[in-house]
């Protein structure tokens, strides 16, 4: 691929989503089908040296100069006299998709339709993690019947699109396309390679989406800019910085920042892992087993009313590391800092059940932002208090709910909270005794437009700076750093 990064300021010059060629008005401008005749469409706009850059960068074959003629087909195929004049080797199936990959067959019993069903499944959940489960289900259905027509040798292979290169009047190469929404089906791939291309052995070049993107972008066809915007649209649109994401507007960042989330995590944990939490953001991941660890993740996002890069430390989010930040405070001081949020959040909690239960969270916790007086009244407190982080029957969590409100630590409205959400979760069969999780959420945050200068310095500007902040978080709390953070 060029290397190319796509930057929305250039591209997106169009507001009008409709005024894009490829996005139709009564069907889904998402369907597969419509992706592969957006791209061979664009394909025949592109002038000549563009279309023998198209092939080189993404086929990997070698066109003449001059002399070469093209023809194209959608949802039928060239007839087979044609193909058969092109020797194998110049025989090509592009195999494209968001991942740029094919599922693997993982042992999938091919004689049982619910093993080739949830193996499909599990595959499709990899590939997209965000799939609803009508779109997974459908999906799963459809290349399930895929793989049993093949192995029962049933149906006709016919690949999404061709594209058949004439040099000198003579067929010189042929190239089949197989798109997916998902990671590819390596039955229906194998099974074109052999019945639609008639090759004896596999001739297959895979891409992703935004390597297509890559190759694209700068070309001087008249629909490659529709087609960019189109595949942005559609949220094919792959962002790994955050100057890619100059010129969109907020809702766009918020959609496409998630990919440089995890980029920018990864350059500040150095290699500690990164995993996706509650659908909702990345997190820098920690080794729980640690006995006097103090937090259990650092997760960012993007935070589009603030249009601010956030990156969030949970301190004391679990009874275990709860014991370790107070017992390390207690003996140590530690000092406010203006420039970073600090957010209580103490709830109750029943494992494995509020977790996965946002509506009983959110009876069982209170959240407010603190001042530097009122930090100090929530931490002094609980370092005064480390005895009572343990699970409490009802009567123990009255006491101690009573005895906050009275330090200063709850107001009134909190108390009541509190005291009416674990009355009605008891009140519906639920467990007396409830955990005490007295945790504080630390924020660092980084304007989006300063993020982006930063990122625009290099040389992981942006990523140094948030270790920095995330360090200097640490160090004002007292808390051991962490090791990818000296």
């Amino acid at each position: 691929m060029s290397g190319k990064k796509l930057n929305a300021k250039v591209i997106f010059d169009i507001t009008d989503r409709h005024l894009n060629v490829f996005i139709p008005y009564r069907c889904d401008e998402k369907y597969e089908d419509n992706i592969t005749k957006a791209l061979i469409n664009t394909f025949q706009s592109l002038p000549e040296s563009d279309k023998i850059t198209f092939f080189r960068e993404l086929f990997g074959i070698a066109l003449e100069e001059s002399g070469n003629s093209y023809s194209c087909y959608l949802q039928t195929r060239p007839d087979e006299d044609t193909i058969k004049q092109i020797p194998e080797d110049d025989r090509l199936l592009f195999a494209f998709s968001p991942t740029g990959k094919s599922w693997g067959t993982g042992g999938i019993d091919t004689g049982d339709r619910t093993s080739i069903k949830n193996g499909i499944r599990k595959a499709l959940i990899e590939s997209d993690p965000d799939i609803s489960e009508d779109d997974l289900d459908k999906e799963a259905e459809a290349q399930t019947e895929e793989v049993l027509n093949i192995i029962a040798d049933r149906g006709d292979p016919r690949p999404d699109a061709w594209i058949v290169v004439y040099h000198n009047e003579k067929p010189q190469f042929c190239v089949a396309f197989e798109n997916k929404l998902y990671d590819l089906n390596p039955f229906q791939l194998n099974n074109h390679c052999k019945k639609a291309m008639f090759l004896s052995e596999n001739n297959i070049v895979y891409h992703s989406y935004s390597d297509i993107l890559e190759t694209l972008y700068g070309m001087d066809g008249y629909l490659v800019g529709d087609f960019l915007r189109y595949m942005f649209i559609i949220d094919h649109w792959d962002v790994s910085s955050v100057s890619q994401l100059e010129g969109m507007d907020t809702d766009h960042i918020k959609y496409y920042s998630k990919r440089c989330c995890y980029e920018l995590l990864k350059k500040i944990g150095r290699g500690a892992p990164v995993t996706w939490h509650k659908s909702w953001m990345y997190k820098l991941d920690f080794d729980k087993s640690e006995i006097d660890r103090c937090i259990n993740m650092i997760g960012l996002d993007y935070i589009k009313d603030e249009d601010s890069f956030c990156a969030v430390l949970v301190f004391a989010p679990t009874q275990r590391t709860a014991h370790s930040f107070y017992s390390i405070i207690k003996e140590k001081d530690y000092s406010y800092d203006s420039r970073l949020e600090y957010r209580t959040g103490f709830h109750f909690n029943v494992k494995g059940s509020v977790a996965n239960n946002p509506e009983l969270d959110s009876k069982l916790r209170v959240e407010k932002d603190l001042n530097e007086s009122q930090l100090s009244t929530y931490i002094g407190y609980w370092c005064d208090n480390v005895d009572q982080i343990r699970i409490k029957n009802k009567e123990q969590r009255r006491k101690l709910l009573i005895d906050m409100r009275d330090k200063g630590v709850l107001d009134e409205v909190e108390f009541k909270k509190l005291i009416t959400g674990s009355d009605s979760y008891l009140s519906g069969g639920g467990n007396s005794e409830l955990e005490i999780r007295p945790e504080i959420k630390v924020t660092v945050k980084i304007p989006f437009e300063e993020a982006l200068a930063l990122d625009k310095e290099g040389e992981d500007k942006l990523a140094d700076t948030f270790r920095e902040r995330l360090r200097s978080a640490y160090n004002k709390l007292n808390v051991p750093e962490e090791p990818w953070m000296k």
